[in-house]
């Protein structure tokens, strides 16, 4: 039956059939050529860089790498998965879900393998949210504490490049790249205060006249509204929960300092010369620059960033992609960890 009350013809039926099987086709497709395509651009900037880069002077300055450093710089990154799986914890346990910390860190290790040495969409966080979703049969709230987990995350980046370009403006200022932190950081916290402001929005959705709802959406579309709003609303009641917040925050900022330890003991095992405080203003950057989805693992993202950030504190640019694929080697490492769990079935 149609709205107003008339019978729906097997015409038109099979015309809305048709309709339905060409927007899945197409959906499909589309999926396909994205799957193809982030590969396919981050092996090009890669080549790009490799291309404008002197590869041979890059080559030289990893052939002289201290392996000692390397080794500790592994250690590090080891034990900085613990701060890692105690903020997602602290999430979990905000929304009345209490799993073993050991169970957690075998959860978080897998889904860093599967980023790292899978080439489909399946990433860390998806396999994350997925696998919370099978515990505790509430899919809005596994993925919404992995969503959270990312934005304290970035918060605390850029408020660690804040601080940095704050303690010393007159280095910061030099590059630019003081102005680059800022600029950012003011930005992100714009987009935090429209996330939280949308629930007005949420509100008058949930009042929209059936007979509109029925006219403007199809059935899929109705259904993936209703997921988004039971999402948003999982989001959104985070914002009465600030000591769980603080807490993530505060181990957030102990993650990104210790990785900003990390890459400088990498710096150290190339013979690169930088502060610790350009560090930490250039990871704070290179943090949100990957943080777009544009290639798979952000390949060739994060070395273009690499390049360019570090140009601005200026390092040469052999040095800068040397670091960051050493950087990208040892998070590699790090990750196989998860494969063996993995395999064992930990």
């Amino acid at each position: 039956m149609c709205g107003d009350g008339k019978p729906i013809s097997a015409e038109t039926k099979k015309e809305k059939l048709r309709s339905s099987r060409f927007s899945a086709d197409h959906e499909t497709l589309g999926r396909r050529v994205w799957q193809w395509l982030r590969p396919v651009v981050g092996l090009g900037l890669l080549i790009f860089l490799l291309w404008r880069v002197d590869w041979r002077e890059m080559v030289r300055i990893v052939g002289q790498a201290s392996v000692g450093y390397v080794g500790l710089a592994l250690l590090i990154e080891l034990l900085n998965m613990v701060p890692k799986v105690l903020r997602w914890r602290a999430l979990l346990i905000s929304q009345g879900t209490r799993e073993p910390f050991l169970r957690l860190l075998s959860i978080y290790f897998i889904g860093s393998f599967f980023s790292n040495f899978l080439p489909s969409d399946v990433g860390g966080d998806t396999m994350r949210m997925l696998r919370m979703a099978q515990i505790t049969g509430r899919g809005a709230d596994a993925i919404s504490s992995v969503l959270v987990e990312r934005l304290c995350g970035l918060l605390a980046v850029l408020l660690m490049g804040v601080v940095a370009v704050l303690s010393n403006w007159r280095l910061a200022s030099a590059g630019g790249i003081g102005f680059l932190v800022l600029g950012m950081f003011i930005l992100f916290i714009l987009a935090i205060a429209l996330l939280f402001g949308l629930q007005a929005v949420r509100d008058r959705v949930d009042y929209l006249p059936a007979p509109v709802s029925r006219n403007l959406t199809r059935r899929w579309l109705a259904w993936l509204m209703t997921k988004l709003g039971e999402l948003y609303d999982s989001i959104y009641a985070f914002r009465g929960r600030w000591r769980a917040l603080l807490v993530v925050l505060a181990f957030s900022l102990l993650f990104r300092l210790v990785s900003v330890c990390s890459l400088y003991v990498q710096s150290l095992a190339l013979h690169v010369s930088i502060s610790f405080i350009w560090l930490m203003m250039i990871i704070s950057l290179i943090s949100v620059v990957t943080a777009v989805p544009l290639s798979l693992n952000a390949i060739g993202i994060k070395e273009g960033a690499y390049v360019f950030f570090f140009g601005l504190a200026g390092i040469a640019a052999p040095q800068a992609l040397a670091l960051a694929l050493l950087s990208r080697a040892v998070t590699l490492a790090v990750s196989l960890v998860g494969g063996m769990v993995y395999l064992l079935g930990v």
